[in-house]
C-alpha cells in the first residue's frame, strides 16, 4: 500500500497575511499529519524550527521570492541566512526576466550560487520555474538541463503567485499543469527529481500527480487532501465509493449540493468550519477525520499554552558555580593592587573582550561582516574563549537564536521577562538532554565543520587555568609573589567579572533605555555608555536595524572602536569582503 499522500506534501505557510498564530496553527497540521515539510516566508523559519523541533516535518523556505529578480548576493545571504536559521530545504525561484531573455550564463550562475551555499549547509534545493511566465517549452528544457548540471535536487512548476494578466484585464494562473510536468520529469534525469505546486486543492488532483511522478507537492489545502484521502480508503474498503464522490461534489460546489461551496475555499477555511460545513450538507462520513485533527491541534495547542518553567530541568550548576567563583575571586583584587596589574587588566580586556567578544565572536563568527584566514579566524576565537563568556559554539548559536525571536517567545534574554532575567539569571537554568546538541546543529552548523570550534568547547576552563598559572608565573618570577597574585585577582578575576556584566548589559540595557535611529520589531537601543563599555556594540538599535554590518556606529559621533580595529586589519591584508555601507536612513522599511 502506498504510503499517505501527506508524506510528499509540503505544506505553504507563504501568505503575506498569515500572522505569527497562523503559523503555529500551520506547523501544528503539518505536524498533526506527517507532511514532509513546511514552506514558510524567511521571516518565519526560526519560529518554524522551534514549533518542529520535536517533529519529522522538514522546515523549507523560500528564497528570491517571488519573482526571482534579487540579486545573487542577496539570494546567497537569504539561503545561508535560512540554513543559520533552521532550514533544510530552499525554494528558490529563477531570474525569470533573465530567462526570458535568455542571458543562460547569468541563469546559471545565479542557480550555482544558491544550490553551492545550500549543499554547503546541508540543504536541499528546489528551483522554481515560474511556467505561467514562460510562453514556450525550449526555456523550461533548458532550465531542466542547468538544474541537472548543477546538481539541483528538484525542479518545481509555481511559486503560486505567478499570476498573469489575461485579455479580460483580469489576472489567472494555471500553476501545476500535467504537460508541464510530464515535460519536467521527461527532462529532469534520474537524479533530480520534480514538485508540483499551484492549484492543487484536493486529493484528486495530487494522486493524479503522484501517479505521474512527482515526488513532491506544494500546497496550502493539505487538511482537505488528506481528509478526501482518508475518506476516500474508508469507503473502498467498505465497498462504496459515494461518501467521497459526495464529498468531492461539495468541495467544488456543484449543482448536485445546491450552491453551498464550503466556506468559498476549503484551502483556507479551518478545520472547524469544515465540521461545520459537513454536517450542514449531511456529509457526515468525513466529520471524524476532521474532528481528530482538530483534536490533535487542540491538544498541542494545550500543552503550548502551558509553557512549562524554564527551571523544569533545574540548575545549570556548573554554570552558576563558575559565575559565582568569578565574582568571589573579584572581591579580592583591591587587596592585591599594583599598576602593573591594572595595566595588564585593560590590555587583556581589550584583548579578550574588544577582540574576542566583540570583533570575534560578534561580528566574524555571528554574522560574518567580515572574512580572514582560517588561522586568525582560531586565534580570535580562542581570545574569545579567554573573555569567559562561553565557547564560540555557545556563544554564537545563543546570540543567532537571539536574533530569530528579539524579545519574543523563544528569545533567550529578552528584558520582558525581566531586566535581572536579561542582565544573568538566563543563564542558570538547566538544559535537557542532548539540549546543546540540538542548539549547535540548528543555529551554528557552519561552526560545527571546523574540528577547532567543538575543540575550544570541550576544553573552556583549561584555557582559563592555563592562563591564570601563566600569570602567576611571570608576575613572580620577574617581581614577586604578591605581584604574580595581583596578575591572577586583576588579570583573571575582575577582568572577567566587568566584561561579562559589560556584555550582559547588551542584553539588558540596551532593550530598556536609549534612543533607537531604525524602528525594529524589537526593543533594541543605542545607549552611549553600554557602547563605551563594549567596544561599540552600544549601538544596539543600529545593530538590529542591520545585523550583518561590520560596524555598530551610523552617526559621526557613534564610536565604534570595533570597526576602526577591523579597518585596521583590512588595511594590512588580514581582512576582506567587508560589510560596511551603511543604507540611506529612509531606505530601512519599519517593521514595529
Amino acid at each position: 500500500m502506498s504510503a499517505s499522500i501527506a508524506s510528499i506534501i509540503d505544506h505553504s505557510l507563504l501568505h503575506p497575511t498569515l500572522t505569527d498564530e497562523d503559523l503555529g496553527h500551520g506547523c501544528a497540521v503539518a505536524e498533526t499529519y506527517c507532511v514532509a515539510s513546511v514552506c514558510v516566508k524567511p521571516c518565519d523559519v526560526a519560529r518554524a524550527a522551534e514549533f518542529l523541533a520535536e517533529s519529522d516535518v522538514a522546515v523549507g523556505t523560500v528564497v528570491g521570492f517571488p519573482h526571482g529578480a534579487h540579486t545573487t548576493d542577496t539570494k546567497v545571504f537569504e539561503a545561508r541566512q535560512a540554513c543559520v536559521q533552521g532550514a533544510t530545504e530552499l525554494d528558490m525561484v529563477v531570474n525569470v526576466g533573465r530567462v526570458l531573455g535568455q542571458d543562460w550564463a547569468y541563469v546559471q550562475a545565479d542557480i550555482q550560487a544558491v544550490t553551492e551555499v545550500a549543499h554547503e549547509m546541508k540543504a536541499l534545493v528546489k528551483v522554481i520555474f515560474e511556467n505561467d511566465f514562460l510562453p514556450h517549452d525550449v526555456y523550461k528544457i533548458r532550465l531542466c538541463e542547468i538544474c541537472r548540471s548543477l546538481g539541483v535536487d528538484f525542479v518545481k512548476t509555481s511559486t503560486g503567485f505567478g499570476f498573469v494578466k489575461q485579455p479580460g484585464g483580469h489576472y489567472a494562473y494555471e500553476g501545476a499543469t500535467e504537460s508541464d510536468i510530464r515535460l519536467m520529469l521527461e527532462n529532469c534525469g534520474p537524479d533530480m527529481r520534480v514538485k508540483a505546486a499551484g492549484g492543487i486543492r484536493d486529493y484528486a488532483a495530487a494522486l493524479h500527480l503522484r501517479d505521474l511522478g512527482v515526488a513532491r507537492i506544494g500546497a496550502t489545502a493539505t487538511a482537505t487532501i488528506v481528509a478526501e484521502e482518508q475518506a476516500a480508503l474508508r469507503d473502498i474498503s467498505s465497498g462504496t465509493c459515494n461518501a467521497f464522490d459526495q464529498f468531492q461534489a461539495i468541495a467544488r460546489g456543484s449543482p448536485e449540493q445546491g450552491t453551498h461551496d464550503m466556506a468559498t475555499d476549503l484551502s483556507t477555511a479551518s478545520e472547524l468550519e469544515l465540521v461545520d460545513d459537513l454536517v450542514e450538507t449531511g456529509n457526515e462520513a468525513v466529520v471524524p477525520v476532521y474532528q481528530e485533527a482538530v483534536e490533535a491541534e487542540a491538544q498541542e495547542a494545550a500543552a503550548e499554552a502551558k509553557k512549562p518553567s524554564v527551571w523544569r530541568h533545574g540548575v545549570d550548576w556548573p554554570v552558576f558555580a563558575w559565575i559565582a567563583f568569578l565574582h568571589v575571586g573579584a572581591l579580592a583584587a583591591p587587596f592585591f593592587f599594583t599598576w602593573k596589574a591594572v595595566g595588564l587588566f585593560f590590555g587583556l580586556w581589550w584583548l579578550t573582550g574588544g577582540i574576542g567578544i566583540c570583533l570575534g565572536y560578534h561580528r566574524l563568527l555571528t554574522h560574518g561582516s567580515f572574512q580572514t584566514h582560517p588561522f586568525m579566524r582560531r586565534l580570535i576565537a580562542v581570545c574569545g574563549c579567554l573573555a569567559g563568556e562561553g565557547s564560540p559554539l555557545m556563544w554564537v548559536a545563543t546570540h543567532r537564536k537571539h536574533h530569530a525571536f528579539s524579545d519574543q517567545e523563544g528569545d533567550p534574554h529578552t528584558p520582558r521577562d525581566g531586566g535581572w532575567w536579561s542582565h544573568v539569571l538566563w543563564l542558570f537554568p538547566g538544559n535537557e538532554e542532548g539540549g546543546q546538541d540540538k542548539l549547535f546543529s540548528r543555529y551554528a552548523p557552519d561552526l560545527l565543520k571546523d574540528p577547532f570550534m567543538p575543540f575550544l568547547h570541550r576544553t573552556f576552563l583549561l584555557w582559563h587555568w592555563g592562563l591564570g598559572f601563566a600569570l602567576f608565573l611571570t608576575g613572580w618570577y620577574f617581581w614577586n609573589a604578591y605581584t604574580g597574585w595581583s596578575f591572577v585577582f586583576w588579570g583573571i578575576f575582575l577582568r572577567l567579572v566587568v566584561g561579562l556584566h559589560a556584555t550582559w548589559l547588551v542584553n539588558s540595557a540596551t532593550h530598556m533605555w536609549g534612543y533607537r535611529n531604525y524602528e525594529t520589531s524589537d526593543d533594541s537601543r543605542n545607549l552611549w555608555w553600554v557602547a563605551a563599555l563594549t567596544f561599540g556594540e552600544g549601538w544596539h538599535n543600529n545593530h538590529h536595524a542591520f545585523q550583518r554590518l561590520a560596524r555598530n556606529g551610523h552617526r559621526w559621533w557613534e564610536f565604534d572602536p570595533t570597526f576602526l580595529t577591523i579597518r585596521v586589519m583590512q588595511a594590512v591584508g588580514l581582512a576582506w569582503k567587508v560589510v560596511d555601507r551603511i543604507p540611506q536612513f529612509r531606505e530601512k522599511v519599519a517593521r514595529g
